[in-house]
């Protein structure tokens, strides 16, 4: 590159990525839910790669592709593409909206972006089959991916790396975005030798400061000349240039506070899990970096000895866990519910055929990680969870019952699947005693029954009052336990009523609406109608505003009844 050239493109980087700082710490005051640390990491690699590859081209063979792998870095994705006018500077200010394109990782839907990211390690595989694919075809384009260090952690990351290193990819370049944090704290002790192992695979490995625009295309440019597996590793901060966040784990300048006026799903759990502790010796908590967010921390500041954090590694998480419960201990594993269905296989082969003595608890699940939007929610866990043989599956309705389940499937031998929300729990429940296999009703009434679990049964109760003032006597029925499904009272609130309602915060298919449809075909068929979220979440501001957005309201569990009710 000619110098003149090269000192150009240095200031042209500095000057976005001093823009994009200014701005995200703008965004991150009006929206607290972003990543803010882990944008700020990767800003400068962003920036530069996007003014030296070539993303603009309409001929897809000529184009390079920038993949964001660690898509938790989104919004600084979003600022650099803003300054470079691919996107509207004011579409910023919209950020994480349900209605916005800029959701909290990054959509396949945006312009320059040709992979949707957010679950861990699976960019890099993508980014393989991507490069594999220009290759077949003669293409001239590259393939760039960026990867944080932390994400490292996942087996698939190692699979793909694998794959490069043994097919000798040359048009993949590899740019790890190495901060040396993640979500609980430093990236693990074995991350310092990350560079000697990428050489043993046989990859090429450029180091620079990921800060420096200089050194940034120094390493980019020697790569070009690398025909076969390369990597760069860039060496960031996380949070630069905010001193409050800089170098550590905290993602946020602001504590977005939870939702006011309701309880925290988690904040229960780890309360659970703290007197479990103190009630059984034999009690293991095991998570994947995610002891911050889902409160098992609580459990590690009482009982280290007795709590196991795997890293960023799900599948592994739950091999851990059968081995506790094979020795004879009561092991719990703990993560989001999203990134625990990547380890579904490992629960069917290992904790359900076994019929293991493993706990799991799914948090963050349904809309309630709002701010993530589609790659962190599921709708799909309890329709996986319940066709495994052995498998318990308790939903609780609110922060009381969630405390009481988890105590009282720590009694209870077997596999269990815990369904857990974030923060989102209006009070449903009345502080009856919790029974796993038994629902409860929590208003009679003789017209029609709603039959829920969860959360929105605070929606359903809001309907039955809206519809008893329209003469319509509504029962509501909480089904915390799905499987084993509590037949005789769902099968009495249908003889009672004579039709039935079902909502819940999880697809139609296989879940809520799906166990009851099933037991009623089979015992007692009437009319039935079932509310879901059948498709992926978005992103929000709120729990709230996700379930108005998608419709998991008492509004819309009035509209069906009454449709219901009218025989349409």
């Amino acid at each position: 590159m000619v110098k003149e050239a090269k000192v150009n493109l240095i200031n042209r980087v500095k000057e976005i990525s001093n823009k994009a700082r200014s701005t995200l710490v703008g965004l991150s005051l009006i929206d607290p839910h972003i990543h803010l640390g882990s944008s700020l990491s990767s800003i400068d690699i962003l920036a530069t790669l996007y003014l030296m590859a070539n993303v603009n081209d309409e001929d897809p063979l000529r184009r390079d592709y920038i993949i964001l792998s660690k898509g938790h870095a989104a919004p600084a994705l979003y600022i650099v593409l803003s300054e470079l006018g691919i996107l509207n500077r004011e579409e910023l200010m919209m950020i994480n909206e349900p209605w916005s394109p800029l959701q909290g990782h990054p959509e396949v839907k945006l312009p320059t972006v040709p992979v949707s990211t957010g679950s861990l390690a699976q960019g890099l595989s993508t980014a393989v089959g991507i490069a594999r694919g220009l290759m077949a075809k003669g293409a001239s384009g590259k393939v760039f991916v960026i990867v944080g260090d932390g994400e490292l952690d996942e087996g698939q990351a190692w699979e793909a790396l694998m794959d490069i290193a043994e097919s000798k990819l040359s048009n993949l370049f590899i740019i790890i975005d190495y901060n040396g944090v993640q979500l609980d704290g430093p990236v693990r002790g074995i991350k310092s030798t990350l560079v000697n192992m990428l050489k043993s695979l046989g990859f090429t490995v450029l180091e620079c400061d990921g800060h420096d625009p200089g050194e940034l295309i120094d390493a980019l440019i020697q790569a070009h000349k690398v025909n076969g597996p390369k990597v760069i590793v860039a060496r960031t901060i996380r949070g630069k240039g905010v001193s409050d966040i800089e170098g550590t784990s905290r993602q946020k300048i602001l504590d977005d506070g939870g939702e006011p006026g309701f309880g925290s799903m988690r904040d229960a759990v780890g309360k659970a899990l703290l007197e479990a502790g103190e009630r059984y010796n034999d009690l293991y908590v095991v998570t994947a970096d995610v002891g911050g967010s889902t409160r098992a921390i609580w459990f590690k500041e009482k009982f280290p000895n007795r709590y196991i954090d795997v890293g960023i590694a799900e599948q592994h998480m739950i091999g851990v866990a059968s081995g506790l419960a094979l020795t004879g201990l009561r092991p719990v594993a703990i993560g989001f519910a999203m990134f625990i269905m990547r380890a579904w296989e490992q629960v069917r082969n290992t904790v359900s055929r076994m019929n293991l003595n493993v706990k799991i608890i799914g948090t963050h699940s349904g809309l309630s990680d709002y701010a993530d939007g589609a790659s962190h929610q599921t709708f799909e866990d309890i329709s996986l969870m319940r066709t495994l043989p052995n498998m318990t599956i308790v939903v609780p309705a609110d922060p009381n019952e969630a405390n009481k389940a988890v105590l009282a499937l720590l009694e209870h031998q077997g596999p269990a699947y815990i369904r857990i929300g974030r923060d989102y729990g209006p009070r449903v429940t009345n502080g009856d005693e919790f029974k796993v296999g038994k629902a409860s009703v929590l208003r009679d009434g003789d017209d029609v029954a709603i039959i829920g679990a969860g959360p929105v049964l605070w929606d359903a109760l809001m309907a039955a009052e809206e519809l008893g003032k329209m003469g319509i006597s509504t029962m509501v029925v909480n089904l915390s336990t799905i499987k084993p499904i509590d037949a005789d009272t769902v099968i009495k609130a249908a003889k009672k009523t004579g039709a039935v309602l079902t909502i819940e915060e999880h697809s139609t298919f296989g879940g809520v609406g799906s166990a009851v449809a099933e037991v009623l075909a089979q015992n007692y068929p009437v009319p039935i109608r079932m509310i879901g979220v059948n498709g992926f979440g978005r992103s929000g501001r709120s729990t709230r505003q996700l379930m108005e957005y998608i419709g998991l309201t008492h509004r819309k569990i009035v509209n069906e009844t009454l449709t219901l009710l009218k025989g349409e």
